[in-house]
């Protein structure tokens, strides 16, 4: 076997120096990271504060006040002032995270319609639920219905006829005069009314009590004297005329003379 040369020899130790210091320091930058994880990861976790204190029962307002005037950390509630007057009941909180305080006051303000909406880390916003606008109804579609009026032209015009239904579609103050029309056909004396069902509903209605043999006749009033003295006389007609009957009856049983 050969003997290396001085030099040959202390070049590689050497080298293997530098080997091992290499691993040796690639090590220690593998469990750095690890330690450096596990300190943070303590740190977070003691920062995150556990809430202990009782509530006596006000509004959510006096909540956040009574929140923030302790040592259980800040908590930020935004909402209209209607909102923020919202009453809540006593409670107790104790060694609990700031998650379940408000998951459980949200679970109560949900029961008056009230909704409690994180939008930070501390940071709360109130808000009501919109009413959804009602639906539109859709009208109903419009029909026509056709009358003939030659009985009623007795002692009526159309015109007449058009204006009491008029009258009568106007008598509710919700219904719209636009939405009822007339036609009338001379030739045939019919009478087209157009509109809502319940239009043509009420010319069903109206229409048949126009009498075509009614005429307006203006009587005299009569004093309670004169109706009595009437009355009287047509009582006394009836008698007479009673009494002749009777008298007539009884000449023509009797037998004759010989």
């Amino acid at each position: 076997m050969k003997n290396l040369p001085l030099s040959s020899f202390i070049i590689t130790a050497l080298l293997a120096l530098g080997s091992a210091g290499l691993t040796a320091h690639a090590a220690e930058n593998v469990s750095a990271p690890s330690d450096s994880t596990n300190a943070s990861a303590s740190a977070s976790k003691s920062k995150t504060p556990l809430l202990n204190f009782d509530f006596p029962g006000g509004t959510i307002a006096q909540l956040v006040a009574l929140m923030n005037s302790t040592d259980n950390g800040t908590i930020n509630i935004i909402g209209e002032k209607n909102d923020l007057e919202t009453p809540l009941p006593s409670f107790s909180f104790h060694n609990a995270e700031l998650r379940a305080l408000t998951d459980a006051v949200g679970t109560l303000l949900m029961q008056q319609d009230i909704y409690l909406t994180q939008t930070g880390t501390n940071t709360f916003t109130l808000h009501k639920r919109r009413a959804s606008a009602p639906s539109a109804k859709t009208p109903p579609s419009p029909v026509s219905q056709a009358y003939q009026l030659a009985p009623y032209l007795v002692s009526l015009t159309p015109e007449v006829i058009t204006d009491a239904l008029r009258e009568a579609w106007a008598f509710d103050p919700t219904h719209d005069p636009k939405l009822i029309r007339f036609k009338y056909h001379p030739a045939t004396k019919l009478l087209f009314v157009y509109g809502p069902p319940e239009a043509i509903a009420m010319a069903n209605q109206v229409i048949p009590q126009l009498s075509p043999t009614a005429t307006v006749q203006q009587t005299p009033s009569r004093t309670p004297n004169e109706s009595g003295a009437r009355l009287e006389s047509i009582a006394d007609e009836v008698s007479r005329r009673r009494e002749e009957r009777q008298k007539n009856g009884a000449s023509q049983s009797m037998p004759e003379k010989r």
